[in-house]
Formats: structure tokens, C-alpha cells, sequence
């Protein structure tokens, strides 16, 4: 691919990008 066919894997109208973790049980993990 050249850079011209790349998709912009943030559009314009985002100004970042902030990561998200799941965790399944994590309140129960904490006690």
C-alpha cells in the first residue's frame, strides 16, 4: 500500500486516543 491508500486511524475531528481495560470481576478483585 502506499501512504496515499492508508486509512487515518484518527479522524481530524478526534483530538486523541485514550485506551479503555475491561475486566470482568475487577470490584471483586479489589476487595
Amino acid at each position: 500500500m502506499t501512504d496515499a491508500a492508508k486509512p487515518d486511524p484518527i479522524p481530524d475531528s478526534y483530538r486523541r486516543v485514550t485506551p479503555c481495560l475491561v475486566v470482568r470481576g475487577a470490584a471483586k478483585a479489589l476487595e
